[in-house]
């Protein structure tokens, strides 16, 4: 009889202790945190926010979207950011995108976005978007877009963009992270001192 009851306490407790570090709120606590960009406070993640009373809509704001980036370089490719730096606004709200522009045959090289899945939506041309699955025996999963056409790589995947047509390729890639990371992986490598590729 003891037995029995110190094995239900023993449940009741457990059961408590569960709920307990289930009871979270995976949501921000606050309707915004703006980034208060002039801190001199350094940490990893969302920065610290700024006087709610010194908020504007200029915080949730940014223009220029609609104009290419400079492709005049030798992967005939722009990209124009757009992060809390740029839009103060989006601190602590897990997102942040980019336009991206290609000349023909132009290519934004093999990267990883280790925090972050990635849409991409092409707005002008066509573009190729891949990446490869190392749990699926490095399968490569690809597609052409076109206007209006969309593509998800998920996060932490090697993948490439690259304009196949003769035009010029503008599309919008949407991240769900405030900072995703860029790990371009041609950099990587050959920053690796002399024989550690192997054979």
């Amino acid at each position: 009889m003891a037995s029995t009851i110190i094995y239900l306490s023993l449940i009741i407790i457990i059961n408590f202790l569960i709920t307990i570090a289930f009871a979270f709120d995976p949501t921000p606590l606050q309707d915004f945190c703006v980034a208060d960009l002039t801190s001199q406070l350094s940490i990893s993640g969302p920065l610290p926010c700024k006087d709610p009373k010194s908020v504007t809509a200029d915080n949730f704001y940014y223009t220029g979207l609609n104009k290419p980036g400079d492709t005049s370089n030798k992967l005939n490719a722009g990209l124009t950011p757009v992060g809390v730096k740029q839009v103060p606004g989006l601190n602590t709200l897990g997102l942040s995108m980019a336009r991206l522009d290609l000349g023909p045959g132009g290519y934004f090289p093999l990267h990883v976005h280790a925090r972050a899945s990635e849409i991409h939506i092409v707005l002008q041309g066509s573009l190729e978007v891949g990446f490869t699955s190392p749990e699926h025996n490095y399968t490569y999963y690809s597609k052409t877009l076109n206007v209006g056409d969309m593509f998800v790589v998920p996060a932490g995947l090697i993948h490439v963009q690259r304009n196949p047509g003769n035009v010029p390729m503008s599309s919008y890639s949407i991240l769900n992270s405030q900072n995703p990371g860029v790990d371009e992986i041609g950099k990587a490598i050959k920053n690796l001192p002399a024989g550690q590729l192997g054979a």
